[in-house]
């Protein structure tokens, strides 16, 4: 509880910095949320900590990482050869994606909302509306991503 509420919440915002990293932080935070609902959502401190978690997974799903599409490389302009610096594109080390079988972390996190609802009917609506109170761009943009996705918190 301690590591969630003080190491990894208060970093999630701004720490990823492309989207494989932040669709990581996604499904992690989603993965903890779900497997610790019954705990979390036992007590009122446990509740808050729920609903930050909540919040900080729609931040990232709401951030421009996540929701820009990753250029493609070859697409770009013919490439120049420029005697004092010249940046080996095509050497970059790309990244490997830890989740290959997850395509889109959204609906795995939506579906982890569904079934800590469904085990807690009537609570999760109150507790993310509590957690999203305090920034509207941030509530209009889960709104957003819920009804492109047909998602509905009972």
């Amino acid at each position: 509880m301690m590591i969630l509420q003080q190491v990894w919440l208060p970093k999630v915002k701004g720490c990823a910095s492309n989207k494989l990293q932040a669709k990581a932080q996604i499904i992690g935070l989603t993965k903890v949320a779900s497997d610790l609902s019954a705990k979390l959502l036992a007590d009122d401190q446990g509740k808050m900590v729920f609903a930050q978690v909540v919040v900080a997974n729609i931040s990232v799903l709401a951030s421009p990482t996540f929701s820009k599409e990753e250029k493609d490389i070859s697409d770009e302009g013919p490439v120049v050869y420029d005697a004092t610096f010249s940046q080996l594109r095509h050497a970059q080390q790309l990244q490997d994606d830890a989740f290959p079988a997850m395509a889109d972390p959204t609906d795995f996190f939506l579906g982890a909302l569904r079934n800590v609802s469904g085990s807690h009917p009537g609570l999760l609506p109150q507790l993310i509306q509590q957690g999203l109170s305090g920034d509207l761009k941030l509530s209009a943009s889960f709104q957003t991503i819920c009804q492109s996705k047909g998602f509905n918190l009972v």
